[in-house]
Order: structure tokens, then C-alpha cells, then sequence
């Protein structure tokens, strides 16, 4: 408190929200942080490569800004859900 004058959430108020929503959105978080970090792993970046017949340069310079804001979008959307608790 002595860094900001109001508070409208702090950790303690997750206590006193439903444990199972708040799996969910911690699951979400973890799912959309993991997102951003699967390039070569991902099935998916293959099968655009194999399918647009790219080069893998190619693919890291589309798939990277693709997961980037899909990872991103995820962390918003986990982070709004966190303050609606």
C-alpha cells in the first residue's frame, strides 16, 4: 500500500475464489506460456513447412510472430480472468 494508494486485488483474494476456476485459469496461463516455445517440437510448424513448401527459415520467420501473439493473447485473456475472480 504505500506504493499505490488503492488496492483492488491482491493474492489473498484468490483464497476466496472457486479452486476450480482458478486450476483453470492457471492451467490456461501454463498452456499459453508453453505456446510461445514449441517451434521445431510442434507438429504444426512442420506441417506448414511440408505444406506451403517452405524453407525452415521461412517457417521460423511466419511461425515465431504466429505463436508470439497466440502466447500473448493467452496471457491477456488468463490475466483478465484472474482480476474478474
Amino acid at each position: 500500500r504505500s506504493l499505490v494508494e488503492d488496492v483492488e486485488f491482491s493474492c489473498e483474494d484468490a483464497g476466496r475464489s472457486d479452486p476450480e476456476f482458478l486450476y483453470e485459469v492457471i492451467e490456461a496461463a501454463i498452456a499459453a506460456g508453453a505456446t510461445g516455445f514449441g517451434h521445431v517440437n510442434d507438429s504444426g510448424f512442420w506441417i506448414v513447412n511440408r505444406y506451403f513448401g517452405m524453407t525452415e527459415r521461412e517457417t521460423l520467420l511466419t511461425w515465431t510472430p504466429i505463436l508470439t501473439v497466440i502466447s500473448l493473447v493467452g496471457l491477456g485473456m488468463t490475466s483478465l480472468l484472474w482480476l474478474v475472480v
